[in-house]
């Protein structure tokens, strides 16, 4: 009965300082990773700030997978402060309970919270993370036409420094759709491109102008006068796309395809891919993010022991070596996930072994503070 009490009353201190560390961190990952990055880009394009929101509510889950291991953390280490301040741990060693069952709620939770975070990987974030992306180019790269328009129509399109890159000449539209149009293109000084088509349309997933059925005039005057030969190359086309010129490679850069696929479809991948990019950096990537998904969450059982056994001091009052070992333990474990997933990604370690590298770390670090506060 005692253990069991024992079991309820570890889980009832960990749980207020778990979610207020998760939102924290959580909330603190957001602002520095996304938060910038995506107002800066809407408010490029004029999105509303209700869309930003809608986007940045649909990032939570990835971020919240990431922060899952040292929000375990950080929450047993203050439940076991806690527990230690009061005496409760003293207590129980004093019925007889080994250090080892005072734990064992630890591990339950610590797998636990390792499955949540496999879950939310491969279940959540696989459907939140594209949803995102989608909502993101719409926002981003919105239709500048009207649905129609039987009357001439002139579009202007300024770059991001307000200067005119492109113009639009169009006949009329039809749902969208513009109807025998002239595009004049300005590039570099002194040239000119000229597009015509029967038709065209906005695609707002790779953010610019599918053209349909056309010409394409590549014109460059010598720049030494006016007077001087010019440079004129016209060629047909049955489609071609012009790309807008809020660059959507560089605004859509941070978010990779294969790290939004879950487990099996990333194992359909490896295998198809394996003979042709056996030695591509973008292998040893995908092997790389595949194996993340098994070890990581793993973090979350020895982070949990780790958080516990620091938590747990032999005096009433708190001092502050335990704080100081915990901003270590959180530093090492974001430095040895970078580097090693690196060391991953370039082939300089097999992926399978760069990632499960900090597990076996932390594994160690656990075992022996365990090992310390069992003899202490």
């Amino acid at each position: 009965m005692l253990f069991k009490t024992l079991d309820k009353h570890v889980f009832s201190e960990f749980w207020f300082p778990f979610v207020s560390g998760a939102c924290i961190m959580t909330g603190v990952w957001l602002g520095i990773d996304k938060l910038k990055v995506i107002f800066k880009l809407l408010a490029i394009s004029g999105a509303s700030v209700s869309k930003g929101f809608v986007i940045l509510g649909l990032e939570v889950p990835h971020m919240l997978a990431l922060t899952m291991p040292i929000s375990v953390l950080f929450a047993f280490f203050l439940a076991f402060q806690k527990l230690s301040s009061e005496s409760e741990i003293i207590a129980l060693r004093a019925t007889g309970a080994s250090l080892r069952r005072v734990i064992q709620p630890v591990i339950y939770l610590g797998i636990f919270f390792a499955v949540c975070t496999f879950f939310i990987n491969e279940v959540v974030v696989p459907f939140t993370s594209p949803l995102a992306k989608r909502i993101y180019a719409l926002a981003l790269y919105k239709n500048p036409v009207p649905d129609n328009s039987n009357h001439s129509f002139t579009y202007i399109e300024n770059d991001e420094n307000g200067v005119i890159r492109r113009i639009f000449f169009v006949k009329k539209i039809e749902n969208k759709i513009l109807q025998d149009l002239l595009v004049i293109e300005f590039g570099e000084e002194k040239m000119l491109q000229v597009y015509t088509a029967a038709k065209a349309w906005w695609d707002p997933y790779n953010g610019g102008w599918e053209l349909r059925k056309g010409k394409s005039s590549y014109i460059k005057r010598d720049p030494e006068g006016i007077n001087k030969a010019t440079q004129h190359f016209i060629s047909d086309f049955k489609s071609t796309f012009i790309p807008t010129s809020l660059d959507p490679g560089k605004a859509m850069a941070s978010l990779s395809q294969v790290k939004e696929l879950n487990l099996f479809a990333l194992a359909g991948y490896i295998k198809q891919n394996q003979k042709k990019l056996i030695d591509n950096d973008e292998f040893n990537s995908a092997l790389t993010s595949f194996y993340n998904k098994l070890a990581y969450p793993l973090s979350c059982i020895l982070l949990a022991v780790i958080g516990a056994c620091l938590g747990i001091t032999r005096r009433r009052k708190v001092i502050n070596w335990g704080y100081l070992a915990l901003g270590a333990v959180v530093f090492l474990f974001y430095v040895s996930q970078t580097v090693f997933d690196g060391m991953g990604d370039s082939g300089t370690l097999a992926p399978s072994l760069a990632v499960f590298a900090p597990n076996i770390i932390f594994a160690i670090i656990a075992l022996g503070i365990f090992l310390y506060r069992a003899e202490n």
